[in-house]
């Protein structure tokens, strides 16, 4: 990558805080201009650079790129050439493109997309006091076998985004085909389907979660992709409207420390009522005119949702799982249950959570004090399970190590299973009833689960240690 691609619009302090915060990358010395496009684009190493000096909120932004271009639309898109070299350690493929890891589930795939409106709320990013809060939601579900001609884009509505997206990425996009069919029937005779809702991280989009939902839709689940406008790099409707790059938090990112904060609590909280309103929206599915998104709806087992996230999506899901009857579990993949100066997304719990919630931590997450990361967990839920997976990073979970010539290194899909293959058996324990995530755990390579309650046991039993003291001092 070359210095011309880098966004004239770029904040001068992010630079500034690009070589202050990473000075080094794989090894190598960075240089903030050289940002290669498999990283995710530069937000993402402004997101990460901006988790570090901030241990109150750990693991707070994790801003990734959505990147890929409509097959429709090949002709007058950028090329991905020269994206071979962009530091993966990895071989490009016979096409030298771009590709995500193949799902392993024996379904299947289709993907569509739903927009919906909430009348009910006032969307706070804009001065328009009129202005409803507006969502776009891809779904992907096990759908009828059928040879795939031509994949679904890995972005829709490109053409509307590609502006926001050039910004965002700060060079041209690699291309990436997905595995699915776009609006194909659904699966019918494998009856009800359980239901995951999956938000992304500050600065990121639904697009790079695909692999992920594409690898659970083949065992069976509906994933439904929630794009949270004001949140990531721009998000385009049906209508033609987008709310675009200056509009959202990437192009808001020159805001003080506490500003950020104040805007991040400000954004959990909607980013939870998203997860509600589109969990609410599922049941409105049956009158749509589209004759697949009916067939979809009748095949959703309502009684069976769990909510998911990422980051700041994580720490959503945390939240909504917590205060909303209609999800059965939550997952959360580098998003804490945490706060900032004496407030928390969850507020003062009055009591434990009985509901399963699984907190995925990567091999550098949850910095800062481990016994009030306990304290915080265990004040919301009666049993979460903490399971930190070594060998992966804040952006393992998304497809930023496959947007790459090659479709990544090979420890990037080894990764990548890794976590989905915890999230799977989470799922199925707590979902479907199969099987126990405890002893799946045992086989998943690198797999830690960390033992919350024996942490305060030990620090409360040790007077004047320490960790008695860090405990004591825990908000």
């Amino acid at each position: 990558m070359h210095a011309d691609c880098l966004s004239p619009g770029l904040p001068v302090p992010f630079v500034a805080m690009l070589r202050a915060k990473l000075p080094r990358m794989n090894g190598r010395p960075l240089d903030p201009r050289a940002v290669r496009p498999c990283l995710g684009g530069a937000l993402l190493a402004l997101a990460l650079a901006w988790a570090g000096p901030a241990p109150a909120a750990p693991g707070m932004a994790s801003g990734l790129a959505d990147a890929a271009i409509d097959p429709a639309h090949a002709a007058s898109a950028p090329s991905s050439a020269g994206l071979a070299d962009a530091g993966s350690g990895a071989d490009a493929d016979a096409t030298g493109l771009p590709s995500l890891p193949d799902p392993r589930g024996p379904h299947a795939i289709g993907t569509l997309l739903m927009d919906w409106t909430d009348a009910e709320r006032e969307e706070l990013w804009t001065e328009d006091p009129a202005d409803r809060r507006r969502l776009v939601v891809q779904f992907w579900y096990p759908a009828v076998e059928r040879p795939v001609r031509v994949p679904a884009p890995y972005v829709l509505r490109y053409p509307q985004m590609r502006e926001n997206l050039d910004r965002f990425w700060m060079c041209p996009f690699p291309t990436m085909p997905t595995h699915a069919a776009l609006e194909p029937v659904v699966l019918e005779h494998a009856g009800p389907l359980p239901v995951v809702l999956l938000s992304h991280g500050m600065n990121s989009s639904r697009t790079v979660y695909s692999a992920l939902a594409e690898e659970l839709a083949s065992h069976g689940y509906v994933v439904a992709l929630i794009d949270h406008p004001h949140w990531g790099p721009g998000v385009a409707f049906e209508n033609g409207h987008t709310v675009d790059y200056d509009e959202s938090m990437p192009g808001q990112m020159s805001l003080g420390a506490d500003r950020m904060d104040e805007r991040v609590q400000e954004g959990i909280a909607t980013m939870a009522d998203d997860q509600a309103f589109v969990a609410r929206m599922l049941r409105t599915m049956t009158g749509a005119r589209r004759v697949n998104v009916r067939r979809l709806a009748r095949q959703l087992d309502l009684d069976r949702v769990a909510v998911a996230g990422h980051a700041m999506g994580g720490m959503a899901a945390v939240r909504a799982a917590y205060t909303y009857s209609f999800f059965r579990a939550a997952v959360t993949f580098d998003g804490y249950a945490w706060h900032a100066a004496g407030i928390s997304p969850l507020g003062s719990p009055a009591a434990p959570s009985p509901k399963p919630l699984l907190v995925l931590l990567s091999e550098t997450g949850m910095r800062g004090d481990s016994l009030a990361f306990a304290r915080r967990h265990l004040d919301a839920f009666r049993a979460p399970r903490i399971v930190r997976l070594r060998g992966t990073r804040p952006a393992t979970v998304t497809d930023v190590g496959f947007l790459r010539a090659g479709g990544g290194a090979t420890e990037d899909v080894a990764a990548h299973r890794r976590v989905t293959a915890a999230v799977r058996a989470f799922l199925d324990e707590h979902l479907r009833g199969q099987g126990f995530f405890d002893d799946a755990l045992t086989r998943i390579a690198g797999a830690e689960r960390l033992d919350l309650g024996g942490m305060l046991g030990e620090a409360t039993r040790t007077a004047g240690h320490p960790a008695a003291e860090a405990l004591d001092a825990a908000p």
